[in-house]
Parts: C-alpha cells; sequence; structure tokens
C-alpha cells in the first residue's frame, strides 16, 4: 500500500495559518494525505512546549510502526534559520520518530514577503511557489513548500510523490 492512500497524522508546531489562509492550507494536507482525525494544532505557547506535548504520543515514541510518516507543517517562516531549520532540528532531536516525517511549510506571502528570498539564500526550490515545490536545504532537508497560491492539485509530480512515499 503505498504512502499516498495511506493517512498520515498532521502536526502543527506552529497552529494553524492566519485566518484567511487556513482553508487553503487544510485543503492541501488533505490533498497529501492527511488525516482530519489525527491533527494537532496547538496553540501552544512555544516549540519546547509542542515537544513537550508530541513526544508523549505513542505512535510517534520509538518502535513506532515505520509507515506512521507524520506530516508536519510550519506555518511560520520568518526567520527561516530559526522558524524552520532550526526548529526542525529540534523537534527530531527530541522526537526521532520524526526524522521519517513529511516535512512542509505553508507560506503566505502576505505574511512572508521575503521567504523567496531567504529560501534561495539556503537551499534550492525546484519550481515556482504556486506549483509546490519541494525546497532542498544546503543542510540537507527536504521540504514541501504549500501556499495559498497553489493551483489545483490534480495528479502530484513525481518528485513530490516520491518525498511523500519515501521521504527523499
Amino acid at each position: 500500500m503505498g504512502s499516498l492512500s495511506r493517512r498520515h497524522m498532521i502536526l502543527y508546531p506552529y497552529g494553524l495559518p492566519a485566518t484567511g489562509s487556513t482553508e487553503a492550507c487544510g485543503r492541501l494536507i488533505l490533498a497529501l494525505g492527511g488525516d482530519v482525525n489525527r491533527v494537532l494544532d496547538g496553540p501552544f505557547a512555544d516549540l519546547e512546549k509542542f515537544v513537550g506535548y508530541v513526544r508523549r504520543i505513542p505512535m510517534l515514541r520509538e518502535g513506532a510502526p515505520p509507515e506512521e510518516r507524520p506530516i508536519v507543517v510550519f506555518t511560520r517562516t520568518n526567520p527561516i534559520g530559526l522558524c524552520v531549520l532550526k526548529a526542525r532540528r529540534t523537534i527530531e532531536l527530541a522526537v526521532p520518530t520524526l526524522r521519517r516525517a513529511i516535512w512542509s511549510l505553508f507560506v503566505d506571502p502576505s505574511e512572508d514577503p521575503f521567504f523567496l528570498e531567504n529560501a534561495k539564500r539556503l537551499g534550492d526550490l525546484d519550481e515556482p511557489l504556486g506549483g509546490m515545490p519541494i525546497w532542498r536545504t544546503f543542510d540537507g532537508g527536504a521540504y514541501l513548500v504549500l501556499s495559498a497560491e497553489a493551483r489545483a492539485l490534480g495528479e502530484l509530480r513525481a518528485p513530490v510523490r516520491q518525498l511523500i512515499e519515501t521521504g527523499v
């Protein structure tokens, strides 16, 4: 059974996106296989409180089934080094099973007008923002970049399917 037919737990370390973007983000996450019955969206006062809560979830403890690959959605991206790269390292150190998670960003250009400039400084995007690019960071991370501008999904392109199914 492929990962796209499996439903994934959804984790929002910074909570849901701004009110105007919540529906667009939800639509994209569901299209990627997110499970609406397994959503953790806070709100949390800070990343440490999120990590403390997540590390107690039985499905995410060591020994969890390898097919359990949550979708982690960062809804804050500014500053990108702190809100995304450092946050991911912190989360993965505290909850090692999340190393196999599907990491993603939901970007609202009106909230973070410098996202593209900063993302290109720290890695490469494989296509424009409206097409659900994969951002590969110079430190080896890979993130699906979702935005309210994303066109209708239809069939996911091969690199996106591969990232969801295998993590690479």
